[in-house]
């Protein structure tokens, strides 16, 4: 299995994910596949990290595609959450600031910073999802896969209570605990060879805009 497998995994995930939010809310499955979609593209996130050869150009096309993908993320789900390619962008900055920086205890600092900017803006995942290919990419580096599981499985425990007070201490409310499906992904990391495979790099980034203009689309002729 390598990355061209990987994206195709992830991109399939996320459709199944939208189709359940925009079609069919009150079925669960749809959301719980959808949980296989983020870990991925974050595990993806934190190994281009490792292959790229300027950080400036990757982090602008995932600015690029944050602003084209906005308005049609609005369409879909609006409300005031910026969409995932900003997720990954700060994803991507902290990782980088971790790089870069020689203290580690300073690292964790801006880190820890760049997710409160995520959480301050709104981002999809808000903190979450800025610290989640942080896991990966500290994963990469020393291959320690039960640290791994140990970083996710804080994540989500602290993902979950946010989520709980939320909804105001509803323990009843079965979208709470969902989120723990993302550690389903760590089993592909198995069966990764390391390998980049088919590129086609732009159909992919593109794909996230598209499939949900399409969805919308479907939407509006179904008068959903």
């Amino acid at each position: 299995m390598n990355s061209f497998h990987l994206k195709i995994a992830a991109c399939l995930f996320m459709l199944v994910d939208h189709i359940g939010a925009l079609f069919f809310p009150d079925f669960i499955i749809f959301r719980i596949v959808g949980r296989f979609s983020f870990p991925l593209f974050a595990y993806l996130l934190a190994v281009g990290f490792t292959h790229t050869k300027n950080i400036y150009k990757y982090l602008g096309r995932l600015l690029v595609f944050a602003l084209i993908s906005q308005p049609i993320f609005y369409l879909a789900f609006p409300g005031n959450i910026l969409n995932i390619f900003v997720t990954l962008f700060l994803g991507l900055v902290a990782i980088f600031l971790y790089e870069k920086s020689k203290n580690k205890l300073l690292s964790w600092l801006l880190v820890l910073l760049v997710a409160g900017l995520g959480e301050f803006i709104k981002v999809d995942y808000g903190w979450y999802g800025v610290l989640f290919p942080i896991s990966f990419y500290l994963y990469l580096k020393n291959k320690n896969i039960y640290g791994l599981i140990f970083f996710q499985i804080i994540l989500n425990i602290f993902f979950v209570l946010k989520y709980y007070i939320i909804t105001q201490f509803n323990l009843f409310d079965p979208q709470i605990f969902i989120q723990f499906f993302s550690l389903v992904p760590l089993l592909t990391l198995k069966f990764y060879n390391g390998q980049i495979g088919k590129k086609f790099k732009y159909a992919f980034y593109a794909f996230y805009p598209g499939h949900l203009l399409f969805l919308v689309f479907i939407k509006n002729i179904l008068n959903i």
